[in-house]
């Protein structure tokens, strides 16, 4: 049942698209294409260490020590998604306050916050288009 597990979400990375950047076939072409197969390739590398039956305080060290180990790696990549994100923000004049776009941007992984509507509370002006 494990295995049949695996190979679906295995099947489902397979589909985004990060094999064949990984591979070579396409070259990554942004900056955040690049740090997104970094970060791939960095999370590859770290596979979880099993625990066997009961975990023991060294088990439970090694754990947290990997909980932030791949903390640090996602956290570099969300920093590389967030200036990117930021950069490319259209605003009205460029006196938007930058650390208060980042406040908006981080409190929207919280999933129930309008990130649109504090942008342009904040000075981001969106086409029309954007409204729906």
């Amino acid at each position: 049942m494990a295995d049949t597990a695996n190979t679906a979400n295995r099947t489902a990375f397979a589909s985004a698209g990060a094999p064949a950047l990984l591979k070579g076939r396409r070259r990554p072409a942004t900056p955040l294409d690049r740090a997104y197969v970094k970060l791939l390739r960095a999370l590859a590398s770290l596979p979880p260490r099993p625990v066997a039956n009961s975990a023991g305080a060294a088990d439970v060290q090694a754990r947290a020590r990997y909980m932030r180990e791949v903390h640090h790696i996602v956290a570099r990549y969300l920093d590389g998604v967030m200036l990117d994100t930021i950069s490319r923000l259209p605003a009205a004049d460029r006196e938007v306050d930058q650390a208060a776009i980042e406040q908006i941007l981080w409190e929207g992984l919280n999933g129930d916050f309008d990130v649109v509507a504090a942008l342009r509370r904040a000075g981001c002006r969106f086409g029309l288009a954007d409204a729906a």
